[in-house]
């Protein structure tokens, strides 16, 4: 269950954010909204929603018809291992 001071605080910090949609969006601005939003998604403890990183796509449309912005979640950086018979040697 989530307490009203939790829905409260959500109220304010979307509120903020809404004041900073009022700016260009730019590849900064667009990751800070999309970590606090995998924050406050993480904090509801949903039994749906996976642990870790929470896959979502927020959709803004702005005041005029053409103005509108995607802002995803931030995916974590994939580690792949290469084994070591297809990594080249470039000193050569």
């Amino acid at each position: 269950m989530i307490s009203p001071e939790h829905i409260w605080q959500e109220r304010l910090l979307l509120i903020k954010v809404s004041k900073e949609m009022k700016k260009m969006f730019s590849a900064e601005l667009k990751k800070t909204i999309a970590e606090k939003i995998q924050q406050i998604l993480q904090e509801t403890y949903h039994h749906e929603l996976p642990e870790g990183e929470i896959n979502f796509l927020l959709h803004v449309d702005g005041k005029e018809r053409w103005s509108w912005a995607n802002i995803k979640n931030n995916k974590p950086v994939k580690q792949y291992d290469v084994p070591n018979s297809l990594i080249r040697n470039t000193s050569i």
